[in-house]
């Protein structure tokens, strides 16, 4: 019991390292993009008269482009999170992995389309993606022996569940008696 306890201690400190480190990393990412726009904002409420037209849109275009930068911070951030959501089970002689996604789903008319190469089911004009990410997942798995499968997610959103044969562990004297035969 103490064991197991022992363990959950250091993966539960293991979890506060890695968010120590992530929070660094975005306060360090948040600070440029943060003070360039609001040095842009600032200039252009300064009412000063001497800013000229050239000079009022570099401005714009400087907030415009430190925003766009915070923009896909948090888009980063979300996907991080989303990564968190990320789980693993045994069934059988198979290991699941559940990637939860709490967003708007996708329509059961669509959920075999969505493994075709450069299809896309996000809004037109919305840049992110473009097709390949579940092709080439499912591709994988199914080239493992696997499979990609679409499932409801309680509360709503969508669960994509990968699902891959265990691989048997090879016994140690087999494993370096191949390792031998290669080195030879």
């Amino acid at each position: 019991m103490l064991g197991g306890l022992a363990r959950q201690a250091a993966e539960a400190a293991k979890a506060d390292r890695a968010g120590a480190a992530l929070l660094a990393a975005v306060s360090n990412g948040l600070r440029a993009p943060l003070a360039a726009a609001k040095a842009a904002v600032s200039g252009l409420r300064s009412g000063d008269d001497l800013l000229t037209a050239d000079d009022r849109e570099e401005l714009l275009a400087a907030a415009e482009e430190s925003l766009d930068r915070l923009a896909h911070l948090a888009a980063s951030l979300l996907d991080v999170s989303r990564l968190q959501q990320l789980t693993a089970r045994t069934v059988g002689d198979r290991v699941e992995l559940h990637v939860i996604d709490h967003g708007p789903g996708i329509p059961v008319a669509d959920r075999k389309r969505v493994f075709l190469s450069f299809h896309r089911l996000g809004a037109p004009g919305d840049p992110a993606g473009v097709g390949l990410g579940l092709a080439v997942a499912h591709g994988l798995a199914e080239a493992m022996g696997g499979s990609v499968e679409p499932q409801e997610t309680p509360g709503g959103g969508l669960t994509m569940v990968v699902s891959l044969p265990v691989a048997c562990a090879r016994p140690a004297a087999e494993v370096s008696d191949a390792r031998r035969i290669r080195a030879a």
